[in-house]
């Protein structure tokens, strides 16, 4: 009968199988939420999932292994994890960082906001009050080096982070179309 199972489930693999994604310690919730839809899809039991996070670990993360903590099962090991590179722990480090984001040279509004927003989530989690919403929006028009622009964006009242953001992309797309249409004239 555990043969039969075993068969079945090797050919189901073969069809459907997902590879666990690489962990180096950046982005521990994403890596979580890949391994897990992989270990979902493929069925593995908490000793495969051990065994394959084991196996996903790289660079930093892998030095976990190498300091010979003794770690057997699967949630033993995303705790150690969680608690190494969680951002739970990390949260002061991250609202550093937040306010360290500058748009470099030829970078669009769109991956600016994708970098403030993707701060906010590991600096300050879940919270959308309104301070959070603030520190956001102040984080996003720093980054941006453009005083002109900043000051075009306040005048606009934005108290949120969307609102500054769709705020300056209508400002730049009416500069640039001004520029164009200097350019012809």
């Amino acid at each position: 009968m555990k043969r039969e199972w075993s068969r079945e489930r090797e050919a189901m693999n073969r069809n459907a199988w997902l590879k666990a994604p690489r962990f180096d310690g950046k982005n521990l919730t994403a890596f979580l939420d890949k391994f897990e839809t992989c270990a979902r899809n493929n069925h593995w039991t908490d000793k495969e999932k051990a065994d394959q996070v084991r196996v996903a670990l790289t660079g930093p993360a892998e030095q976990i292994l190498e300091e010979g903590l003794s770690c057997d099962s699967y949630v033993e090991i995303v705790a150690l994890l969680k608690l190494r590179f969680g951002a739970q722990n990390q949260r002061q480090l991250f609202r550093q960082q937040l306010m360290q984001i500058h748009r470099r040279p030829g970078q669009s509004l769109a991956d600016v906001y994708g970098e403030v927003k993707l701060m906010m989530s590991k600096a300050y989690g879940d919270n959308t009050s309104d301070v959070a919403e603030s520190l956001a929006m102040e984080a996003f028009i720093a980054a941006l080096g453009d005083r002109e622009l900043a000051h075009k964006i306040r005048d606009k009242e934005c108290v949120k982070l969307d609102d500054a953001y769709v705020k300056a992309l209508t400002l730049e797309a009416n500069a640039e179309a001004e520029a164009r249409k200097d350019e012809y004239q």
